[in-house]
């Protein structure tokens, strides 16, 4: 049983973690189908002039990227907006994110040859960069909010229980605050703390390394 069990576990976690030409976390292989988002929440993809009736994110000198939301985190994977096969979708918000809840979730290809979508978020491994470009904006058609960088971390897809951050809400306050605790005790260098209440986690391939993904988190207080 402790044989199969291993087995499975190294099944499931090998099609995360194939090699391609740029990747991306597919979370719908770790957590369970949940119901999709209501179609009046969706958001919507943004063309190159990046309107201000739509949706996408910003930081400073970085990237300046539109996303879209599906009923699952697999079809946009490798489809681009018209439904016609890619090999690297848009930059994707899980499905089982809302705009209120408590962690938004952004994943996006990577690539070692390129820099397209979140490739730029690799130089968040260096503390320099990532202190200069803590502040990342989200805009969507009705508000800006500002995010501001408190944890910056590789996330081994080996190790599928330390995966705190793909929790997109919590049931009560004291959890949530528990898990800002750890996540912020999670990054490769510290930064000055403060209160919040929603969190902001973008998420992409390790360029060096396919088995990681990095894991770049912001936060805010919604009022």
């Amino acid at each position: 049983m402790k044989g199969l069990k291993s087995m499975m576990r190294f099944l499931r976690w090998g099609l995360i973690s194939l090699l391609c030409s740029s990747c991306t976390l597919q979370p719908q292989m770790i957590v369970e189908k949940q119901e999709a988002v209501p179609d009046e929440i969706i958001v919507e993809i943004v063309n190159e002039s990046y309107e201000t009736d739509k949706n996408f994110i910003e930081i400073e000198g970085v990237l300046k990227e539109s996303f879209v939301q599906g009923s699952d985190n697999q079809w946009y994977v490798y489809h681009d907006v018209d439904g016609n096969r890619t090999t690297a979708g848009p930059n994707c918000m899980d499905y089982r994110c809302s705009l209120d809840s408590d962690n938004l979730i952004l994943y996006g290809h990577s690539s070692r040859t390129s820099q397209i979508l979140f490739t730029p978020l690799m130089q968040y491994l260096d503390e320099g960069f990532a202190r200069e470009h803590h502040e990342i904006l989200l805009h969507f058609k009705d508000e800006t909010r500002v995010y501001q960088l408190f944890s910056v971390f590789l996330f081994s897809v080996k190790q599928a229980s330390d995966n705190d951050w793909m929790q997109t809400d919590f049931q009560k306050e004291y959890l949530f605050q528990q898990a800002l605790s750890r996540l912020r005790k999670r990054s490769l260098y510290a930064f000055e703390e403060s209160s919040a209440d929603q969190l902001l986690t973008l998420v992409t391939c390790n360029t060096q390394n396919h088995d990681e993904r990095l894991i770049v988190m912001a936060s805010r207080n919604r009022q």
